[in-house]
């Protein structure tokens, strides 16, 4: 009798805890939950555009935002124009642009031109053979930047704008230049010999010459 009582007691208080809860309003610490918040964003892939020419709309393809939350987990966040801040079509030069997301903020690079880059045009470099593991050297290397306008322009380069150099294999390699999304080529051969001195085995026939006169190599060996 005093079990069955016992037992009463027990459904009745386990009825009666979670209604109090229900009927004041008051959380039940028995299931209170955290929701993670948002604590910051990133942007981790920038739009696929961010040259544009006077009065060119902002175009965000491609642009991809990680948000990071409390629990530390991250997801890919929804971005429209509207979470954009900071661009002014009519302004020339490098303009940072502000993304906003649940009050959180990060920041990306656009530019604007009196016109577009339409292609580029690569001559150089001075050497074109290089041995096994050297590295690529650029001096020489002019790459020109062609632009709606008709105008040409000497593009700067360094090594961050080259691709396709592969000192450890042998043969020709296809050299990749690109510049804001505009791409050219040249060659190079990566070679086990390479010429690294010369020696003159034979002088020219002639050594004495006559004031003004031309100079004479017949015989020369190298």
């Amino acid at each position: 009798m005093k079990n069955s009582l016992k037992s009463l007691r027990l459904k009745a208080l386990a009825f009666c805890i979670p209604l109090f809860f229900l009927l004041t309003g008051c959380e039940n610490p028995l299931f209170n939950t955290v929701t993670a918040e948002l604590d910051y964003i990133t942007v981790t892939k920038k739009p696929s555009v961010t040259l544009y020419e006077l009065n060119e709309s902002l175009d965000i393809t491609g642009l991809e935002v990680t948000g990071t939350y409390t629990d530390r987990k991250t997801k890919r966040e929804t971005v429209a124009l509207e979470h954009i801040t900071g661009y002014d079509s009519t302004v020339l030069g490098s303009q940072p642009l502000t993304v906003t997301v649940g009050g959180k903020t990060a920041v990306f690079t656009v530019f604007v031109a009196v016109e577009k880059l339409l292609s580029i045009s690569v001559t150089g470099p001075d050497r074109t053979v290089f041995g096994l593991g050297e590295d690529i050297d650029l001096t020489g290397l002019v790459v020109t930047g062609h632009y709606a306008d008709s105008t040409l322009c000497t593009e700067a380069v360094t090594s961050a704008n080259i691709s396709g150099y592969d000192s450890m294999t042998l043969g020709t390699k296809t050299i990749m230049v690109t510049v804001n999304g505009k791409t050219a080529y040249f060659t190079v051969t990566v070679t086990n010999a390479r010429l690294v001195s010369i020696a003159v085995t034979a002088p020219p026939d002639r050594a004495d010459y006559w004031w003004g006169e031309a100079l004479d190599i017949t015989g020369l060996k190298v």
